[in-house]
């Protein structure tokens, strides 16, 4: 059993670096280009391998591999962007919820001042 894993973890780290030299410099640029933070960049690309590996075996080879993989991170950056706007949405509510919290009470009735 253990040489079964040792052969699985060689296969899959193999798969991620072939990916990584292959494909990284693109798949990087293409995110830089989108979200225009390196640092954010790196960790899309780097999600982005850590899912094809998941997702290796279900990889029907309908297109290439670069367009399997920019799907991927296509995806990861739909769900960094709606991470995103989700924490600007609440920094710009969080004066007005503020005024309503001093204003009114849990069952919505006002309270006096």
């Amino acid at each position: 059993m253990t040489l079964l894993v040792e052969k699985n973890e060689a296969t899959f780290s193999s798969g991620a670096e072939l990916w990584l030299g292959e494909y990284g410099d693109y798949l990087y640029n293409y995110a830089v280009l989108r979200v225009s933070r390196h640092d954010v960049a790196e960790d899309l690309v780097h999600d982005t391998l850590l899912a094809a590996l998941v997702a290796e075996t279900r990889f029907q080879h309908r297109s290439s591999v670069r367009t399997w993989l920019t799907g991927i991170l296509k995806n990861r950056l739909l769900d960094h962007i709606r991470r995103s706007s989700r924490g600007h949405i609440f920094e710009e509510l969080t004066p007005e919820v503020e005024i309503l919290n001093k204003n009114f009470d849990r069952a919505g009735c006002g309270t006096r001042h």
